[in-house]
């Protein structure tokens, strides 16, 4: 019973979630960028706070710890200190955060890089201005009487993929990367949770640190001790997670308003980092509870600020930093790999000018 609950909790706490979180609230504080592709006038201007502006903040998913510093900026009102009222919108199963954010429906939106270059790609028109994970988070994870210590050894094995469709980019970049192909391996649908795992229905699990370890803790599996562990970082197969993307229109009228923005988020990462029990229990105010018990928020956020301040190459970097080259990478094995169907610029559709605004401050 206990394998499922984590599912079960997450679909029934969305009706719940659609009156609760989705009304308004607020959160500002500082900011970080990379190398610049596209840069507005804005990164010429010194920073200033908002007056009036208002936005609505569209979240990848039901609040968790991926969303630590947005969640630490929404509670603390940063938002509020920068001159900017923000309304928080939940994501879920049901959600797709490209598709609001295409159709206007929402002004910004955390959306992983594949999930926002296939709207791109319809003609979706957003435009990149800060990331959030500065390395995936997806570990492939095996029993220890399952072989898997390089990418040779996926050869033959069961995947699990948790929506129908191909395997995880990550994955056919690494079996590329050996000679191998995606026919290479058998597919899989799994649950969201780790149940299929423990039952043992698939040879390799895609594990998301900041959600599955915990799930594995509460079936008392010790991540890694317990299991065979492969990190496409390790194997130049590493992506891009989430990042910040704003409508382009809202983008184009609004620019001091998403410098606004940008600024307390970035305050709500290094207040998280600086102290991150404080931040914990932020999260555990927004995260269902049935869903996320305090100690899986505890391993969560851990693992979050890890990921947020940690390139593929195991660097450390600011919150929110964008490293233009790695997700122009990163886009070329995507469209390379069939994750996302038809030709992206996307150069053109990264603009740092507000964020390298604040960070000239």
């Amino acid at each position: 019973m206990k394998k499922v609950l984590w599912l079960l909790a997450i679909v029934a706490s969305m009706a719940l979630l659609a009156v609760g979180c989705g009304d308004d609230d607020d959160g500002g504080d500082a900011a970080a960028g990379g190398s610049s592709a596209t840069t507005t006038e804005t990164a010429a201007a010194t920073y200033e706070k908002c007056t009036g502006a208002s936005a609505t903040y569209q979240l990848s998913f039901i609040p968790n710890a991926q969303h630590t510093g947005f969640l630490v900026a929404y509670d603390k009102k940063l938002f509020d200190a920068e001159g900017v009222k923000v309304k928080m919108k939940p994501g879920g199963p049901t959600v797709n955060p490209a598709l609001q954010l295409a159709q206007g429906s929402v002004d910004f939106a955390d959306l992983p890089l594949a999930d926002a270059m296939s709207a791109v790609a319809k003609g979706g028109k957003m435009k990149l201005v800060a990331q959030t994970a500065q390395q995936t988070p997806l570990r492939y994870i095996s029993w220890k009487d399952v072989p898997l210590s390089s990418p040779e050894d996926l050869k033959g094995k069961s995947t699990g993929i948790q929506q129908t469709g191909n395997v995880m980019p990550e994955m056919a970049e690494m079996l590329h990367s050996v000679g191998l192909s995606t026919d290479d391996v058998k597919t899989k649908t799994i649950n969201f949770d780790v149940s299929d795992f423990m039952a043992k229905k698939v040879d390799v699990f895609p594990l998301r640190t900041y959600a599955h370890i915990a799930m594995l803790e509460a079936e008392g599996v010790k991540y890694p001790d317990d299991v065979n562990v492969l990190d496409p970082n390790k194997y130049g197969a590493g992506l891009p997670d989430e990042g910040i993307w704003v409508n382009e229109e809202y983008f184009e009228k609004n620019q001091q308003a998403v410098a606004c923005v940008l600024k307390a988020i970035k305050a709500g990462w290094e207040a998280a980092i600086a102290d991150p029990d404080e931040a914990k229990k932020i999260v555990g105010k927004y995260a269902p509870k049935a869903a996320f018990p305090p100690e899986a928020i505890d391993t969560d956020v851990d693992a979050t600020l890890e990921y947020a301040t940690q390139n593929g190459a195991g660097e450390k970097v600011e919150p929110l930093t964008v490293d233009v080259e790695y997700i122009k990478d990163g886009a070329e094995k995507l469209m390379k790999n069939d994750a996302v169907r038809g030709e992206v610029d996307i150069e053109s559709a990264i603009d740092l000018g507000p964020l390298e605004s604040v960070n000239a401050g």
